[in-house]
């Protein structure tokens, strides 16, 4: 494990860098749903496609919760 030391300005920093990144696996789990899982008539890859979109949603979720961690200071030493 590791300590590092943040300045608030570095922290504010860190944090929208989280949400961008965030936004991005929500924007790419949406665009897999919506144009793979979610076609007429789409059987073939489904299940994978659904997997994979899983990915995506989960690693939104994680960012979104160190995100609001790191917020809250639940790291804060």
């Amino acid at each position: 494990m590791r300590t590092i030391k943040l300045t608030h300005e570095q922290i504010e920093l860190l944090c929208q860098a989280l949400g961008m990144a965030e936004k991005q696996f929500t924007d790419i789990h949406k665009t897999i749903v919506e144009n793979t899982v979610n076609v007429r008539k789409h059987s073939g890859t489904k299940n994978e496609q659904s997997s994979k979109a899983k990915f995506y949603h989960e690693m939104a979720c994680k960012i979104a919760e160190l995100n609001i961690d790191i917020e809250q200071g639940n790291f804060d030493v």
